[in-house]
């Protein structure tokens, strides 16, 4: 962080005493009612939440902790679906009904989206990925027995990634005006790890417009939050818009699995059916699980699923 920066943030977060910050806290949330609420009036709820008078005009003292990775640094991220039970048919011929076409395996499009998301409103298609294999069943809710696909995505550029999941603790602050970014993050932990049930998904509304006012940018690739199901100190999940998904990423291959007991020092184990593939003619190939033909199309990944689940 430049000098300037460093300067102008520190003054921004001496303007403001825990105590205000708190109670600027309880009262977004006693005043935000997010079935009524206008998407203009929500971003000046927050905007009031965020900001102090400087110098006669009002600036945000909003910090992101944003990472940015190595040029040839190789990622992950991963996705389940589960099995219909016409998927369990196709165990027999390697026929599956829910994985036919790349739109399968890549965003639902817009217009089959008609509710709110984390991150999505109605008719706006995002990528949800988790950063491990764990956390994707997790996510989904698997149990014993259950049969999935595991999609897994691999970047194929450098990335700069915005961490809601990270409190940021920066150096040449001091422990109280950290403190206030400790309080700022703890809000918005709590509004990124709602359990919502589905006719609620108007909730939602506060993260989106969180999302939308102080990460949406040009220069961000990808958003990372915490997960709701696994442990939020190491379990995070990654979100991409429909073009930043194209730009960033490319689908690997998936497996074919069943969630059984797990082996000792491992979380979950899978039974592997076979490894699927994308072909350049839009469909899907299917290999026996771990065949040689299966670990050659999977490259790098082949190595890095030895260490399990």
């Amino acid at each position: 962080m430049h000098t300037d920066s460093i300067n102008l943030f520190k003054g921004l977060l001496n303007k403001v005493s825990v105590q205000e910050l708190n109670s600027r806290i309880v009262n977004y949330r006693r005043v935000v009612d997010l079935r009524k609420i206008s998407d203009e009036q929500l971003y000046k709820e927050l905007d009031k939440l965020f900001t102090v008078n400087h110098e006669g005009e009002d600036v945000s003292f909003f910090l992101k902790s944003d990472t940015e990775t190595y040029p040839h640094q190789r990622f992950y991220f991963y996705r389940i679906r589960k099995f219909t039970a016409e998927d369990l048919v196709g165990l027999g011929n390697r026929n599956f009904p829910s994985i036919q076409t790349r739109s399968d395996i890549w965003l639902k499009p817009p217009h089959l989206i008609n509710t709110y998301g984390r991150l999505n409103r109605p008719n706006t298609s995002m990528l949800y990925l988790s950063h491990e294999p764990s956390n994707a069943i997790y996510e989904t809710g698997c149990i014993y027995g259950d049969h999935f696909f595991l999609m897994v995505y691999k970047n194929k550029r450098q990335m700069r990634l915005s961490q809601l999941h990270v409190t940021p603790y920066f150096p040449e602050f001091d422990e109280i005006q950290n403190a206030k970014l400790a309080i700022l993050y703890s809000f918005l932990y709590s509004e990124y790890c709602k359990i919502i049930s589905p006719e609620r998904d108007y909730l939602y509304r506060s993260s989106i417009a969180i999302y939308e006012r102080f990460f949406l940018d040009q220069f961000i690739d990808g958003f990372c939050y915490p997960s709701i199901k696994s442990d939020y100190t190491r379990g995070f999940n990654i979100c991409f818009s429909a073009d930043k998904a194209e730009q960033n990423l490319e689908f690997q291959g998936l497996m074919v699995c069943k969630l059984v007991p797990p082996q000792e020092n491992s979380e979950f184990g899978v039974e592997r059916y076979y490894d699927g593939f994308l072909e350049e003619d839009g469909s899907f190939a299917f290999f026996e699980a771990g065949s040689a033909e299966a670990e050659e199309k999977f490259g790098d990944f082949a190595f890095r699923r030895l260490g399990g689940l």
